[in-house]
């Protein structure tokens, strides 16, 4: 029984982190860049389109996220790549250069500055 709620409790702090990190993302949406570069440990199984999809409201996330996707296949780079992937280095890359300017440009007074 020990093991079980061993288990439960570390699947449950990493469910708190990534809270925590979608609460950040939230308030400073330009904080995708760096997870998008240097990927936090609780974020390895998400996928680079779940972390873009971050600052998003779930009603503005559907346009943003076709248009994203269109570009990913025309450029034949996979956004359902895991964040922990050695593969996912050059989606995590496209996905700065490129995806995060859509997602920013559609939050509601977003400028966009420069890193």
């Amino acid at each position: 029984m020990s093991q079980h709620l061993d288990a439960l409790a570390v699947g449950q702090a990493r469910r708190i982190e990534i809270a925590r990190i979608r609460g950040e993302v939230r308030r400073d949406p330009y904080r995708v860049r760096d997870l998008l570069l240097d990927p936090p440990p609780a974020l390895t199984n998400l996928t680079v389109l779940d972390v873009l999809r971050m600052p998003l409201k779930h009603g503005t996330a559907t346009p943003v996220l076709s248009r994203i996707g269109r570009r990913a296949a025309a450029a034949r780079i996979s956004l359902l790549e895991p964040m922990g992937s050695p593969s996912s280095r050059r989606a995590r890359e496209w996905a700065v250069e490129h995806g995060l300017w859509h997602v920013c440009r559609r939050l509601p007074g977003a400028v966009r500055r420069t890193a």
